[in-house]
């Protein structure tokens, strides 16, 4: 350890400069981690609920196991059915979306009176990329509820990829928050440490692009090589 502390002062100049160039490619990336880490369960032979999502895949398609469904739901019973014509034109209209149906039974229930279910099955093609969809297609949702002429109506948006992009995003405040409530007493415990802020501010500042070089690669190779978490 002495030996590399001394190779480190000797050649702090350069290390410096691979620290800039390793903060400059990782921090952009850092923050995309969120969107490019799966919730996906891993393809263990022994993982009995990853075999049944296998031959799922296999039979018929990826896009299969992951249909979205939309349950909406209006105060008055009348605005139901307008309401949900205008979200199944405008969910059609998506990229990603390859058919729309409305649900007349789920489970062997009858839907209720005032109330309808979405089934949004996604192309092929979009199976692995409907968790960064899901946000888009729950803002269109919105919009078409924003108009006065539905109020009193939900339109919810739940699946799979749904719930993975909730989790994420909850994750990711999570996170942050936390971030921002440790670095305080951090930043104190530093200082007490070695005497001085400019000490203090050496590790602290280690950290902070260590951190963020390890999240700048895990996205970079989470493009490439699908990460689950």
């Amino acid at each position: 350890m002495r030996r590399l502390a001394e190779l480190v002062v000797r050649f702090r100049y350069p290390v410096i400069g691979l620290w800039i160039v390793l903060t400059v490619f990782a921090a952009p990336r850092a923050l995309e981690v969120g969107s490019v880490v799966t919730l996906d369960l891993p393809t263990v032979n022994l993982n009995e609920s990853a075999r049944a999502r296998r031959i799922l895949d296999t039979r018929f398609d990826a896009a299969a196991a992951k249909v979205l469904a939309v349950v909406v739901e209006c105060e008055s019973r009348n605005a139901t059915a307008p309401l949900t014509r205008s979200l199944r034109t405008r969910i059609a209209a998506e990229d990603f979306v390859a058919d729309v149906a409305e649900a007349g039974t789920l489970l062997g229930r009858t839907i209720a009176q005032g109330m309808a279910v979405l089934m949004v099955f996604p192309r092929p093609e979009f199976a692995d990329r409907l968790t960064s969809r899901a946000p888009l297609l729950r803002t269109e949702l919105r919009a078409v509820l924003a108009l006065p002429r539905w109020r009193g109506c939900s339109a919810l948006l739940t699946g799979q990829p749904v719930m993975e992009s909730d989790i994420q995003e909850i994750a990711v405040a999570d996170a942050r928050r936390l971030e921002r409530i440790a670095l305080i007493p951090a930043a104190v415990i530093l200082v007490w440490a070695f005497g001085s802020i400019g000490a203090a501010a050496i590790p602290l500042i280690t950290g902070v692009l260590a951190i963020g070089f390890a999240f700048g690669s895990l996205a970079v190779i989470a493009q490439r090589v699908p990460l689950a978490i």
